[in-house]
């Protein structure tokens, strides 16, 4: 996969893969809670940059657009 630019983690620089999209990741006590736009850029990718970001893998929700019209079985 070829970056689409570079982004700042923790004061270092890595690639960027994630296509821009609006998303907000809120971090409680519990673990994360991830609001997101219309997720074009895939619900996955958005919620494996917040938990990174976030240094957090507890995910307790997850509320926004996922554009799913007719989706497979295994989409869901």
């Amino acid at each position: 996969k070829k970056p689409i630019g570079k982004v700042i983690i923790d004061d270092f620089e890595e690639d960027d893969y994630l296509i821009d999209d609006s998303a907000l990741a809120y971090r409680s006590s519990k673990g994360l809670v991830i609001i997101t736009g219309c997720s074009h850029s895939g619900i996955c990718n958005i919620v494996e940059f917040a938990k990174k970001i976030c240094k957090d893998n507890r995910i307790i929700d997850i509320v926004g657009g996922f554009h799913l019209l007719n989706p497979k079985k295994e989409q869901l």
